[in-house]
C-alpha cells in the first residue's frame, strides 16, 4: 500500500528562521483568490545573472544590462490553514501578483515601453509598470515547485523576483513594488529606504 504525502504537510507547525537582512515594513495583502499573506521586501538589485530554480536553468544578461531582483518575503497570515503559494508567483510559469514600478520619466532606463505607462490599473497614476517573475524560493524543502504547494498555515518563504534585462545603469531608487490581487486593488510594499 503506497501513500502520498505532500511536502508541505511534512512540514513542522514552527516556521524556519528568517536569514537576518534589511527590509520594508510587512503589509497584508489578500490575493486575487481571497487568501491572506503578510509581505516584505528587500531593496532591489541589479545581477547580472539568475539562478532560476524551476524550468530553464540559470540566466546570464547580455554584456551592459542586468536583471533587477529583489528578494520578498511572504508569510501566511492564516495560522490555521495552508494556503497556496501559486496566490504570490509560480517559479517560471506566469508573472507574479508583483510589479515593479517606475515614474514615467524613467521608463526608458529600466526598458519599459510607453504603453505600460497609460492607465495601468495596477500602479498610480504616472508610473509604469513591468512583471516580476519567480526565480526561487526558499526554504526549498517546504516548497518544492512554488505554485502548486502550500504555505503551511504561519509559515514563511523568501522569493527572488525578477525583471527582463535592463541597462546596467538603471537608476534603481526609482522602482517600487506593488502587489495586486482581490478585486485588482494593488497595495505597495514598502522598501528598506521608504
Amino acid at each position: 500500500m503506497s501513500t502520498n504525502v505532500s511536502v508541505a504537510s511534512q512540514v513542522s507547525p514552527t516556521p524556519p528562521a528568517r536569514r537576518q537582512t534589511s527590509s520594508g515594513k510587512p503589509v497584508e495583502v489578500t490575493s486575487p483568490l481571497g487568501y491572506l499573506f503578510k509581505i516584505s521586501a528587500e531593496a532591489p538589485k541589479l545581477a547580472p545573472q539568475l539562478e532560476k530554480q524551476g524550468l530553464g536553468g540559470n540566466a546570464n544578461a547580455p554584456p551592459g544590462k542586468d536583471y533587477v531582483t529583489v528578494v520578498v518575503h511572504v508569510t501566511n497570515a492564516a495560522d490555521d490553514r495552508a494556503e497556496p503559494s501559486g496566490e504570490i508567483a509560480e517559479v517560471d510559469y506566469a508573472q507574479s501578483n508583483v510589479y515593479m514600478a517606475v515614474p514615467v520619466a524613467t521608463a526608458n532606463d529600466f526598458n519599459i515601453d510607453s504603453v505600460y505607462c497609460q492607465g495601468r490599473p495596477h500602479v498610480p497614476a504616472g508610473l509604469c509598470s513591468s512583471n516580476l517573475y519567480a526565480a526561487s524560493v526558499t526554504p526549498k524543502e517546504i516548497i518544492r515547485s512554488f505554485g502548486s504547494q502550500d504555505i503551511p498555515a504561519g509559515g514563511n518563504v523568501d522569493v527572488v523576483l525578477y525583471s527582463g534585462v535592463v541597462p546596467s545603469a538603471a537608476p534603481l531608487g526609482q522602482v517600487a513594488l506593488y502587489f495586486c490581487g482581490r478585486g485588482g486593488s494593488c497595495v505597495k510594499i514598502p522598501l528598506p529606504s521608504d
